[in-house]
């Protein structure tokens, strides 16, 4: 196990962090299969994005944070799993691992 970096506090200064991609997320999802309210208001509306366009923008995202010297770490790629918002599955503070309260939908994007 490799340790990083601790932050003590959400507004230390930022040295290492996770940031999620947008590879494989599959198609477009039927309103029936969204369980946020602002996935199926872009679903319904024609406005779901591309996964091309998401995929740019976080490589241009991480990009941006690792010329600011800051360490950035990308999750493996699990095939139709949206990885894009790696942060709320779970976050380090010091050295405590903290696990939120998600939705039961994506409980097993935790392992």
């Amino acid at each position: 196990m490799r340790i990083y970096p601790a932050v003590s506090d959400e507004t230390a200064s930022l040295k290492t962090v996770i940031v999620g991609i947008a590879n494989d997320l599959g198609p477009t999802p039927t309103p029936e299969d969204c369980y946020d309210p602002k996935s199926l208001e872009h679903v319904l509306a024609g406005t779901y994005p591309k996964e091309s366009d998401l995929v740019d923008q976080m490589e241009h995202f991480a990009a941006a944070l690792e010329g600011c010297g800051v360490q950035v770490l990308r999750p493996r790629n699990l095939p139709g799993v949206h990885q894009v918002f790696a942060r709320d599955i779970g976050f380090v503070v010091d050295t405590t691992y903290v696990v939120p309260n998600i939705i039961s939908e994506r409980s097993h994007e935790q392992e």
